[in-house]
């Protein structure tokens, strides 16, 4: 591999070497008939298929490198593992294997849990990945044909008569217009909308990274928050809901929109979220005379989790920011955005997650979950 190597990049070297002679009778030049000559087209062939040579032949030194780098630790890890054989203890090998065997039945469901991350981030990064690779095409070739516009302006400005009418005629066979100045303003304002597009794509990607990484092994659910349903606008999730329903309860305006709790959107939500994640469910204290249950109640209808209600005049949103505080792996399931508590390290860290409820669903953006839902006739009406 070694002796194919150095002949490899031998050849490389030779390949770079006759590219770079035939280079400079492919340029343009300054005079318009060589463009269009028999010797640079011959000479543009000849680059391009040496080019192509030379690009396959840097991916076959690439792989012999890579090749010959496993060889060489191979050849270090078996020269390694004589050695330990020959000074190995049976004994101490036997007792090594079955703690390594307990370290793996250890983190076997750990491993199991990474591979499906990595999968669900392979399925959801699919679909965008491929719309920036055809962005990213797409702005190169923007981006080439705008210097090749520039070329034609150039030639424009140096050139008169005759020559000025070849080089429109020229620019409209290769660009698809006369006018370079109009190739140009066409293609940068084409570029300026990829360029737009690449930026969101790219945004959409980094979150999906980013939350990829996150490891959530505990979720706090502000149960108050999602409990209540805008009955001007049914089947909407709204973020201050419950404090507009404490209002209203405590002799608020009349002018506020009327406020019905139900427990709908949780109940589909908490068995699945449990299967996945440990869950803790906090509400407000005056739940309990708008639901007319007791705490025991509250237990009942969600054994998948602790349940907490608050005590009386206590509303949720601290607690259970407390409740994640010095736990790096616990967010917090509400759309509060929580500005009164800025000092706290879940909102500092941003172990925040929103959700939207809607007439037939419940989503939470970060964990793409949706969940379909069914709200009873009298919490649909007004």
């Amino acid at each position: 591999m070694e002796t194919r190597l150095e002949k490899a990049q031998k050849d490389a070297r030779s390949l770079v070497a006759s590219i770079a002679a035939l280079k400079p009778k492919t340029d343009f030049g300054f005079d318009p008939r060589y463009w269009v000559s028999s010797e640079r087209a011959i000479a543009v062939r000849q680059v391009a298929t040496l080019e192509e040579d030379l690009k396959n032949l840097k991916s076959t030194i690439s792989n012999l490198e890579s090749e010959i780098k496993k060889s060489a630790e191979i050849r270090r890890t078996k020269r390694g593992e004589i050695a330990a054989a020959r000074a190995s203890d049976p004994l101490l090998a036997q007792s090594a294997i079955a703690a390594l065997e307990a370290t793996l039945r250890r983190i076997e469901p750990r491993l199991a849990s990474l591979r499906q991350r990595h999968d669900d981030l392979e399925n959801l990064l699919r679909e965008p990945l491929a719309s920036l690779h055809g962005y990213e095409a797409e702005r190169l070739a923007l981006m080439k044909k705008i210097s090749q516009a520039e070329h034609f302006n150039l030639a424009l400005s140096r050139a008169g008569g005759a020559e000025r009418k070849w080089i429109h005629g020229n620019c409209e066979r290769e660009l698809g217009h006369r006018s370079p100045n109009a190739v140009i303003e066409r293609c940068e304002g084409k570029l300026r909308g990829v360029e737009g597009s690449l930026e969101k794509i790219r945004l959409r990607v980094e979150t999906a990274v980013l939350m990829a990484q996150r490891e959530i092994r505990h979720i706090v659910i502000d149960g108050s928050n999602l409990c209540y349903v805008d009955q001007g606008n049914r089947g909407k999730s709204d973020p201050g809901a419950h404090h507009a329903g404490q209002a209203a309860n405590d002799g608020g305006s009349n002018n506020r929109p009327k406020k019905r709790p139900t427990l709908v959107a949780l109940e589909a939500l908490v068995p699945v979220l449990a299967k996945s994640y440990e869950v803790t469910l906090i509400f407000d204290a005056n739940i309990r005379h708008q639901l007319l249950m007791s705490d025991r109640d509250f237990e009942a209808r969600f054994p998948q989790a602790r349940v907490h209600v608050l005590p009386n005049g206590r509303q949720a949103d601290e607690p259970a920011l407390i409740a994640a505080e010095d736990d790096a792996h616990t967010f917090v399931l509400s759309n509060d955005g929580f500005r009164d508590y800025p000092e706290k390290r879940a909102v500092k860290e941003k172990r925040l997650l929103q959700h939207l409820i809607t007439e037939r669903s419940v989503h939470i953006f970060d964990l793409h979950i949706t969940i379909p839902i069914t709200f009873e006739p009298e919490t649909r009406a007004a």
